[in-house]
């Protein structure tokens, strides 16, 4: 009996280990010790379709790391959001370029032979490279150094790598060091690209924390849309956090490797740049909506069956301008309504101009885009432009068609109802004069009406709808701090916006990878205004990874605001500026620079604002309220 119960036991406890294995992280393994991984997942919307051509990049290895090449399509399956995807192609990423980081630790406990073999093998890696591919090099101990941004001089960056020396009794800050290297990689727009950070320790510094960052934004930043990267972890000896090493392996697409002494460095490192040669990609067309989904991949070998997933972000589609009238290849004559419709989203529409055979025929601001044309008679086919244009006059995007023009089409819209010979008929000539005299009657008698019941309405609006309004709006400001009431402007219609009195000039987002700053108007009140990434900046873009952190500065002097760059200084003492430069209206930004109503700035590659000044002398005309729109939020940061 008691034989019995031991027998039983055994069996529970076997059934919930495979369990709790099979549960682990998002992978699910075969008794083989094959694994797959998916890396990333990359969305790119359609040329006028609202469609997305989506590519999953994927690997898979044996128990002893050791890539597996023999995939093919049918072995694969995957799923979006629950439904399965009809695959359209598999092929190697073998000869796509990539984007790697690597990261190296130079703290005190690297000293001596392991740095000696770990700039071995990041030599040996880099060699290893395509003529194609880039690098960056990174080191850090308590501080973090970019050693060398991106570049396809792999000469250079292999003998960059071979003169990178740890340094005694220093930290390890190897999340601020993953975060660096996150941000690299944020600035490659697409393609392949990844991290390699080796380590020998945990974050620490005399004893205490060292990073400002943590594992979660390291997680957090490698897994956007805008900057996914996998990571790729190398542990060296027996003091590293090998758990926490796995876990952000695995939640970003990466591997980690573990070597207990530093003779395994370079086999580890050429496992890596294998595993990266070998990686897939397979392709679907997915018809869903942008933003967050989530993809589950499978694959079947013999009666072994492996799985991944991993969440992605589908952009949203660009404009799209489709005519609605005239049909391609209709005829036309005589007078006819041009008709657009737009559809996708990306920076603010200014207006969209119409064009003939290349030439001008009028232009529209707002929807609906229409426009009354009549060809000329000197017409006979004739290509139509719709151009979507910015407020800067840039062209977004256009639709073209052909027509033809009918002479007869034409002659027959003409009025014909009148008599041909009404010149030498008396009669019929006074008729049609009177016929015109009673409808001119009509037509002022229909206006004045019109008039008189607008004006009514009007009125009777202001008195009752208006004035309620306003009352309690009135209400509700005495009642609410500032806070409370942007949370409530959403409430409430208005013909404008007034700045407050403290503001001396606005700026307004019209575009930043963060979605929840583009329309925001952000109010300027202090006599120096800080723009950058950082926390301590009185006007922050923190997920906006290409803008430096203290990037620009907005200055009010003499009553005229102006704008210039953060200088720094290197390790050397050189002076630096922000990466990717500041511009006003399209020219660079090299000394201080005047902001005059209207002007147009841009940060570092991507994030936009427009200035608009409350300043009388640095105001560019008289402003109306109704240039502001009812919607926007305010934030003052002073």
């Amino acid at each position: 009996m008691v034989f019995r119960n031991i027998n039983r036991v055994r069996f529970f406890l076997m059934i919930a280990l495979v369990v709790g294995l099979a549960g682990y992280g998002n992978h699910v393994f075969a008794q083989t010790g094959d694994d797959l991984t998916v890396h990333y997942i990359e969305g790119t919307p359609q040329d006028g379709q609202f469609a997305y051509d989506v590519s999953v990049y994927f690997s898979m290895v044996d128990g002893s790391g050791n890539p597996i090449r023999n995939l093919t399509l049918g072995d694969i399956t995957v799923t979006e959001d629950g439904k399965q995807m009809d695959l359209t192609t598999l092929e190697s990423t073998a000869d796509e370029p990539i984007h790697i980081v690597i990261v190296m630790d130079t703290s005190g406990s690297m000293s001596g032979m392991k740095m000696q073999a770990a700039r071995q093998a990041a030599s040996r890696f880099i060699s290893s490279l395509g003529a194609n591919d880039q690098v960056a090099l990174v080191s850090f101990n308590h501080e973090v150094k970019v050693e060398t941004d991106f570049t396809d001089d792999l000469t250079a960056a292999k003998e960059k790598a071979e003169i990178i020396d740890a340094a005694p009794n220093a930290g390890t800050c190897f999340y601020d060091a993953l975060y660096e290297a996150a941000q690299l990689s944020a600035f490659i727009p697409s393609g392949r690209r990844a991290i390699v950070i080796l380590t020998d320790g945990v974050d620490e510094y005399n004893g205490t924390r060292c990073s400002t960052f943590t594992d979660a934004d390291i997680i957090s930043l490698a897994s956007q849309g805008s900057s996914r990267v996998p990571i790729y972890t190398i542990g060296l000896g027996s003091g590293v956090d090998g758990q926490g090493l796995e876990r952000i392996a695995a939640l970003t697409g990466g591997r980690y490797q573990y070597g207990s002494d530093e003779r395994k460095l370079e086999e580890l490192f050429l496992q890596i740049g294998d595993q990266l040669r070998s990686q897939y990609k397979v392709v679907y067309v997915s018809k869903t909506v942008p933003g967050p989904h989530t993809a589950v991949l499978k694959v079947r070998l013999g009666n072994n069956q492996y799985q991944d997933s991993r969440n992605f972000v589908l952009p949203v589609f660009p404009y799209v301008v489709e005519f609605l009238s005239p049909l391609e290849g209709s005829q036309v004559g005589g007078p006819i309504t041009l008709e657009v419709q737009v559809s996708g989203q990306g920076s603010p529409i200014s207006q969209v101009e119409f064009l003939a055979n290349g030439k001008s025929i009028g232009t529209v601001e707002n929807p609906p885009y229409q426009l009354a044309w009549e060809p000329t008679s000197d017409l006979t086919s004739v290509d139509l432009d719709a151009v979507l244009l910015d407020a800067d006059g840039s062209e977004l995007t256009r639709s073209t068609l052909s027509v033809s023009v009918s002479v007869e089409e034409a002659e027959n819209q003409k009025p014909n109802n009148l008599p041909s010979t009404i010149a030498d008929d008396g009669a019929s000539r006074l008729a049609i004069w009177q016929w015109v005299l009673i409808g001119v009657v009509v037509v002022v008698m229909l206006a004045v009406i019109t008039w008189v019941l607008i004006s009514a309405k009007r009125k009777k609006g202001k008195s009752k709808g208006d004035k309620e309004r306003e009352r309690e709006w009135k209400e509700k400001v005495q009642g609410m701090g500032k806070s409370d009431l942007i949370g409530e402007m959403d409430d409430f219609t208005f013909d404008g916006f007034t700045p407050s009195d403290a503001a001396i000039g606005v700026l307004v987002v019209l575009q930043s990878d963060d979605s929840a700053m583009q329309g925001r108007r952000i109010e300027i009140t202090k006599t120096v205004t800080k723009l950058g990434r950082k926390a301590d900046n009185d006007v922050m873009f923190p997920k906006d990874s290409p803008i430096s952190r203290y990037h620009a500065v907005i200055e009010e002097r003499d009553n005229i605001l102006y704008l210039s760059e953060v200088m720094s200084t290197d390790d050397s003492g050189r002076v630096k500026r922000p990466t990717y430069g500041t511009f006003v209206n399209n020219q660079p930004v090299d000394d201080m620079v005047p902001l005059k109503d209207g002007d147009e700035i841009r940060l570092a590659k991507r994030v936009r604002l427009r200035f608009e000044s409350v300043l009388s002398d640095q105001s560019s005309g008289d402003e109306t309220l109704d240039q502001f729109s009812d919607d926007a939020e305010t934030i003052d940061y002073s």
